[in-house]
């Protein structure tokens, strides 16, 4: 693995009785199978999170945590950047014919 990849939660799904927790998280600077790894990582130090969880919160009970990649983020940005290039290159395009038409 190279860079160590920035996690963030992008949301949370709390069943009614309170004893379950969906984590999502974005996972940038990760190839996909890295972020498989990070996932399983995460749910390796489940117990941890939910013992900071415990302090922080006033809960009777710290729900169950399961994690899970949420790639809606990555996906948003690679497709505005694919809008931004085809854009560019139109803009590229319109000004190279303008220029044509001048001469």
């Amino acid at each position: 693995m190279g860079d160590m990849p920035l996690i963030t939660v992008s949301d949370v799904d709390v069943s009614r009785d309170l004893a379950h927790a969906k984590i999502f998280v974005t996972i940038y600077n990760s190839t996909e199978e890295e972020g498989k790894v990070q996932i399983k990582q995460l749910a390796e130090y489940k117990k941890f999170i939910r013992s900071i969880l415990a302090k922080r919160l006033r809960m009777r009970s710290v729900p169950d945590l399961h994690f899970f990649e949420d790639k809606s983020i990555i996906e948003g940005m690679r497709i505005s950047n694919l809008v931004s290039q085809t854009i560019a290159k139109d803009e590229s395009k319109r000004d190279q014919d303008d220029s044509q038409e001048q001469e």
